[in-house]
C-alpha cells in the first residue's frame, strides 16, 4: 500500500468544527502565510515596489552625502568665487566695449 492510502482524510466534522472554533476566537489566519497565488502575485509586485522605492531612498541618501562633502571641503565656495571673479572681469570687457 502506498502512503496516500494508509492516510486517512480528515473528517468533514472535525475541520469544520476547527474552523468554527478559529473564527469564533477570531484567530487571522493570514498570519500564517497561508495566501492564494492572486495574493502572492500582488505581493511580489509590492516588494518590487518597495524595493524600488527602497533603492531611490538609498539613492538619494548617497547623493545628499556628496553634497554634503563638497560643502564641507569647500568646493562650492571656491568654485563660487571663480564663477564671480570671472563674471566681473566680463562686466568690465563689457564696460570697455561699450565706453569705446
Amino acid at each position: 500500500m502506498s502512503k496516500s492510502k494508509d492516510q486517512k482524510a480528515l473528517s468533514l466534522a472535525d475541520t469544520s468544527h476547527d474552523l468554527a472554533l478559529l473564527m469564533a476566537l477570531d484567530i487571522n489566519l493570514d498570519v500564517l502565510g497561508l495566501s492564494t497565488s492572486a495574493e502572492n502575485t500582488q505581493q511580489s509586485s509590492e516588494n518590487k515596489t518597495t524595493d524600488a522605492s527602497i533603492e531611490n531612498s538609498y539613492d538619494y541618501v548617497q547623493s545628499a552625502r556628496r553634497i554634503i562633502q563638497l560643502h564641507e571641503r569647500g568646493d562650492v565656495g571656491v568654485q563660487g568665487r571663480r564663477i564671480d571673479s570671472v563674471r566681473e572681469q566680463l562686466s568690465n570687457v563689457e564696460d570697455g566695449l561699450i565706453g569705446a
